[in-house]
């Protein structure tokens, strides 16, 4: 902003001098016609000022006209450095959730990584509190561990409470409310066919294709009442293996995240026995996952295609200045680190997932500190002013971070799994520098995150962490307990999450393609085609038009005539 004002300071002192040069010049050329080339004098003095002050004027209103539009445009850029935002009362809440999206896959999804619309907060260390389907999202339904809600596995979704859910809350406050794809599996277990959960007005559980399930979003969009704030929750199946993309990108080259470092170790030797079990992955086995690997990503281009069409709809609706847009997974996936294929582990590929948060009138930024799916509901409650009742959630809002980026927040995430043997089940712990976990054999593992993001040194048992492993026995036995971590000291400081690819934009030109042998990297470069439909390009947050001095230094030329 300062820099703006220097230049156009600058720019009117060039002004300013430009015509007091013109001026002289005229004086003298009219003090002597003949001296001019023409060889015919300014025949009127007075008329050849009144063109330097026309010319003077002019030039200051394409000043003027610069600053008002550079206003106009920038008014959003310009709120962004204020510290928070208003959210509206009662705002629509758009949910889309994917099934299995590891944080690596997002250079692939353009339209969401455009952040259309401005507003966005991108939260990179938000973690799955019980990273598998059915347990995770009843955590995101009720904002309680799978431990308090019950439904600690797959197949146990008959367990829920479903009268005390998130859509029941919004619903009794006005909201009109709808369910599109995924629920819990199973459903609706032994109960009636025609089965509805409650709080749902339209409730449509399927697995019909993306774009179907795309479809039926918009149709709700387009139907929802004027009166009522609403509610959607569009939970599409993909890119849950096997995946299976539409047919404009079956055979398209695409995007392929490389390989971690603690991808299929051949030293685990540290590790937990339900990892020191694990055989390193065969050939066969590499090659089967990369083709899935590469299909999950073009999943992910008909997805995108999705968070566009509803954008699309929102703007076109009038309601992007009302609307909460929140895109998150279930969990994300581990694709071989660890020689671990799937989730519900306690590493970082298994428990971190994608979360974006548009907050209208808000600035696009990235927010790093540790939040959790319990989380969620509490959210949105929150900000739909609609009060959580018939239990009591385990996660905290976090509407005051969406609001106001200097708000404190304390760092602690519960992680748990209760399916599998002994050696599998665990609770565990981040916070903004360690992970620690404690399995039902005994074995503990602690993660120095800042200096090993990936998780390949066990340091439990180093003496060096003997502070840090009390630290973190001490914050999983209050998380276990039901109690909130501790608040930070001072200033709430990042945690160190590896993203291999990102920082965090889309690719403009993707580097790898779906591996046709066994061997374990990557090796050609293509280009993956921008998503066909729907084609309408993303709208661009506004920000200041550029000034820079190079424009400024030919505002004399037009004062001059040149």
């Amino acid at each position: 902003m300062f820099m703006y004002i220097i230049l156009i300071t600058v720019g009117i002192l060039f002004l300013i001098l430009a015509a007091a040069g013109n001026a002289s010049a005229t004086r003298s050329r009219t003090g002597n016609p003949e001296a001019d080339e023409s060889g015919v004098g300014d025949a009127n003095p007075a008329q050849g000022r009144s063109i330097v002050a026309l010319k003077v004027l002019f030039a200051a209103l394409i000043v003027g006209g610069v600053l008002l539009s550079a206003f106009i445009a920038g008014r959003g850029a310009l709120a962004g450095n204020s510290p928070a935002v208003t959210i509206p009362s009662r705002p629509n809440f758009v949910v889309i959730m994917t099934d299995d999206q590891d944080m690596d896959s997002l250079p692939v999804m353009r339209n969401l990584m455009s952040y259309i619309g401005g507003g966005w907060v991108r939260f990179t260390s938000a973690f799955a509190n019980d990273a598998k389907c059915c347990p995770s999202r009843t955590s995101f339904l009720t904002g309680q561990y799978s431990h308090n809600h019950g439904v600690i596995t797959n197949g146990r979704g008959h367990r829920l409470a479903d009268e005390h859910t998130l859509p029941v809350w919004l619903n009794d406050v006005g909201y009109h409310t709808g369910l599109f794809g995924k629920y819990l599996i199973g459903f609706p277990w032994s109960l009636p066919a025609n089965y509805q959960a409650p709080g749902w007005d339209e409730f449509f559980v399927n697995r019909d294709s993306i774009d179907g399930q795309t479809g039926q979003a918009l149709k709700f969009l387009d139907e929802a009442p004027a009166n009522a704030p609403f509610f959607l929750y569009l939970a599409y199946t993909a890119p849950h293996h096997v995946a299976r993309p539409p047919d404009r990108y079956v055979d398209v080259p695409v995007y392929i995240p490389p390989r971690r470092p603690n991808f299929n170790p051949d030293d685990v030797s540290d590790k937990p026995l339900w990892v020191r079990r694990l055989p390193l992955l065969s050939d066969e086995t590499l090659a089967e996952w990369d083709n899935e690997r590469a299909n999950s990503q073009r999943e992910l281009l008909a997805i995108d295609d999705g968070v566009l069409a509803i954008l699309e709809k929102l703007q076109a609706m009038g309601k992007m200045d009302d609307t909460i847009f929140i895109f998150v997974a279930d969990q994300g996936f581990s694709w071989g680190s660890h020689r671990w294929i799937y989730k519900n582990c306690p590493y970082v590929e298994c428990s971190n997932f994608p979360l974006f948060i548009r907050v209208p009138g808000g600035e696009n930024r990235v927010e790093s500190r540790l939040v959790s799916n319990v989380d969620l509901a509490p959210t949105i409650t929150d900000l739909a002013g609609a009060p959580i009742t018939g239990r009591v959630a385990d996660g905290r809002s976090f509407a005051a971070l969406l609001t106001d980026p200097g708000t404190p927040w304390a760092e602690g995430v519960l992680m748990e799994r209760h399916a599998g043997d002994p050696p599998s089940v665990f609770y565990a712990a981040q916070n903004n520098r360690y992970m620690y976990s404690e399995y039902g054999n005994g074995d503990v593992e602690l993660y120095d995150m800042a200096a090993d993001p990936y998780q390949m040194r066990n340091v439990v048992a180093d003496p060096s962490y003997a502070a840090a492993r009390a630290e973190m026995t001490a914050l999983l036995a209050t998380l276990m307990a039901g109690g909130q971590p501790p608040m930070p000291t001072a200033t709430p400081s990042p945690t160190p999450i590896p993203t291999a690819t990102l920082p965090g934009e889309p690719t403009e030109t993707p580097t790898a393609t779906p591996p046709t042998s066994t061997t374990t990297t990557p090796t050609s470069t293509v280009t993956t085609p921008v998503p066909t439909t729907p084609t309408a390009t993303p709208t661009a947050t506004a920000t200041w038009p550029p000034i820079t001095p190079t424009a400024i230094y030919y505002l004399p030329a037009l004062i001059g005539g040149r």
